[in-house]
């Protein structure tokens, strides 16, 4: 069976009935077959004893039922800093009311008024359209990159990953068994090999291809159709790169004979006749094959051989490779069909090991450096076996850096909250192996406690809590389950974990832009309000024109100098803003080093913000309807030095910050005693 959606691992397990029940998870037994799973190869009856919910996958669905989707970090501050805004905005509103009244001997209705304006220039109309716009924008980008996202705040969510949680199999590998290598008596060989094979590399291959059930045909089209063991099509097509065809559907069994795959035995055989004589084949664990073997390369196997073959396959299991021994032996035609099982499998000829691996997905690695740089943990969460998922996880560069710790299932379910919350706190990235749904929840609700942004990515069924109940679930759009793409924030339409990495760069350009308009937003409204209070409070500029406390503004003599003066009062404003917007373009960076004319959209921004203003307050029609007259040139040219105060407060700030936080002026830890 390929359990494959229920437990991640991508190697088939064989199923048979048995007398004694076995212990630990269900989904570990050997003797239960589950819906939602796939049948690669045998055959057998079963006895239904559960359905609906009352099914693992059932047992899976309520898990996910019970968790629900959060704010991202991004709802849930603009939540708040609404809620701020309006009590700034109302209590600013407020307070000037009786200053105004009192201070600048406005009538009620005209502070009122003013009351109003200052709560219009406290509110940042603009920050949820461009919120929206950005992440919009983030979404298309994300889309032309394999990545669909199901909730546009997700793109932000993306950005402010700080964990990726991800499965092994199908995402950090390409869940397709390969073989890497072949160790034979003439040496180790790697296919597939242009080099013409030894005898030994052929008696191997053809040892491979004899002892299988699977099979390989082309169709009319020319479509390759696969069919069998995951494992044992990786046999046959490592055996075909040496020049050994495989088996194809339909072809006569030529009165072989088969002793199926016996897991308590860990091995198969086959006889296989070759004429007046026949030829057992054997395949299995190395540690099961080896024991029945006596000989090797045509001579007796030694004290030294058995001792060289256990520090290979040592090495190799060592690297998370999966291995397969391969023996034969000649036997007599007339045996064929009364010989019994362990008689066969006696005094065989070792032939190879095989060393197996689901291999990394192309650019994987390069993604696991790019997630380091930008100070990304990685933990590996998966069910498959331990040294697997180590070995794989080593192999793409996970724990390159940081140190590598592997936490198996049991390990994990026998673990205190509080020794979790310690080993998840460390900078260590973590490799989670034979992992169960509830375990992969549980890991997720701990690093959220921890206050990290989970990004958890996963195909199976068995994902489907962990998807829901992380920041942001990936799932996989190819090879990935139904239920787990409906439990996901984002689905990757390639299935690869290099488009996460991508998917990440991009949310965190969009929360990179989306923070600076929220700077300029709340830095913009410094140059609206006081420019605004000063004109309501002291109204400097009409006092030079005649007006005294008590006078109407609104008309006669002075409404001339009241235009004027509410003229200059805007143009400031959006000199002022000027300065702003360039200022909020870097965090710490001086802006040179970015390039002043580098945001070519935003220097066309300011010119259509001049064009416009020039119109304003120069177009009788637009004059009158704005309540704007033309400034004498005296007055336009106290505008100037405007942006560049603001802008050069800001670079100043940045400078002296930089500064302070520059290694060569940070204080010089005092010397150990005896240093």
């Amino acid at each position: 069976m390929d359990l494959s959606t229920l437990t991640g691992e991508s190697v088939p397990v064989h199923l048979q009935t048995q007398q004694a029940a076995s212990s630990g998870p269900i989904v570990e037994a050997i003797d239960i077959v589950f819906s939602g799973t796939n049948v690669v190869g045998g055959d057998g009856r079963a006895v239904v004893f559960a359905t609906g919910m009352h099914t693992e996958l059932g047992h899976i669905a309520s898990l996910s039922q019970r968790v629900g989707h959060d704010e991202s970090p991004l709802e849930h501050q603009v939540k708040r800093v609404a809620w701020l805004i309006a009590a700034v905005a109302v209590g600013m509103g407020i307070a000037f009311i009786p200053l105004g009244t009192a201070l600048a001997g406005l009538s009620l209705h005209d502070s009122v008024n003013f009351a109003i304006g200052l709560l219009v220039a406290n509110v940042p109309e603009g920050l949820l359209p461009t919120i929206t716009l950005a992440l919009a924008l983030g979404v298309r980008i994300l889309a032309r990159s394999g990545a669909l996202v199901k909730r546009i705040s997700a793109v932000e969510t993306l950005g402010s990953t700080m964990v990726i949680c991800t499965d092994k199999t199908g995402t950090l590998t390409q869940n397709r068994m390969t073989d890497t290598q072949m160790w034979t008596p003439d040496g180790v060989v790697s296919p597939p090999s242009d080099a013409p094979p030894s005898e030994s590399v052929r008696t191997a291959a053809q040892a491979m291809v004899d002892c299988c059930t699977a099979t390989i045909d082309v169709d009319e089209s020319g479509q390759v159709i696969e069919f069998g063991d995951p494992t044992e099509l990786a046999l046959l097509r490592a055996a075909s790169s040496f020049g050994v065809p495989p088996p194809h559907a339909g072809e006569s069994d030529d009165g072989r004979r088969s002793f199926a795959f016996d897991p308590a035995l860990r091995r198969m055989s086959t006889i296989v006749p070759t004429g007046d004589a026949a030829r057992v084949n054997v395949k299995g664990a190395p540690e099961e094959v080896l024991q029945r073997c006596t000989s090797i390369a045509g001579r007796r196997l030694s004290g030294d051989d058995h001792a060289a073959l256990r520090e290979l396959i040592a090495r190799w299991a060592g690297q998370g490779l999966r291995l397969l021994a391969v023996a034969s032996r000649s036997l007599d035609g007339a045996l064929i069909q009364t010989i019994d099982r362990d008689d066969a499998e006696q005094d065989l000829t070792l032939d190879g090991i095989v060393a197996m691996m689901d291999p990394p997905r192309p650019g994987v690695r390069d993604a696991v450096a790019v997630c380091h740089r930008a100070g990304i943990r990685i933990m590996v969460v998966t069910g498959d076996h331990a040294l697997t998922a180590r070995g794989i996880a080593e192999g793409v560069g996970i724990g390159a850096h940081r140190g590598l710790e592997v936490i198996t299932g049991p390990d994990l379910d026998a673990m205190p909250e509080n020794q979790l919350d310690e080993i998840l706190g460390h900078t260590t990235e973590l490799v989670f192996a034979r992992t169960s749904p509830e375990a992969k929840l549980r890991i997720t609700d701990a690093l959220r406690d921890l206050g990290e942004v989970v990004a958890m990515t996963d195909d199976g069924v068995n994902d489907a809590p962990a998807l829901r109940r992380s920041d942001i679930g990936v799932a996989m759009g190819r090879n990935g389950t139904d239920v787990a793409r409906e439990a996901a924030t984002m689905v990757l339409t390639d299935d690869n974990f290099a488009t996460i990495v991508t998917a990440v760069a991009a949310g965190r350009r969009v929360y990179d832009n989306v923070r600076k308009f929220i700077v300029y937003i709340f830095a913009h409204a410094t140059p609206e309000v006081v420019p605004f209070l000063m004109y309501a409070l002291f109204l400097g500029t009409l006092w030079e024109g005649g007006w005294r406390f008590g006078d109407s503004v609104s008309s006669g003599p002075l409404h001339d100098t009241w235009e004027l003066a509410t003229t200059m009062t805007f143009l400031g404003i959006v000199a002022c803003q000027f300065g702003t917007a360039m200022a909020s373009r870097t965090q710490r960076a001086s802006l040179r080093s970015i390039g002043v004319t580098s945001n070519r959209l935003l220097l066309w921004g300011f010119l259509f913000e001049i064009v416009f203003v020039i119109v304003v307050i120069t177009v009788p029609p637009l004059q009158s309807l704005s309540g704007t007259t033309t400034p004498p040139v005296h007055l336009l040219i106290w505008l100037l030095p405007m942006p560049f105060v603001v802008w050069g407060a800001d670079e100043l700030y940045r400078w002296m910050r930089r500064r302070r936080d520059s290694p060569a002026h940070s204080p010089t830890p005092p010397a150990e005693p005896g240093h």
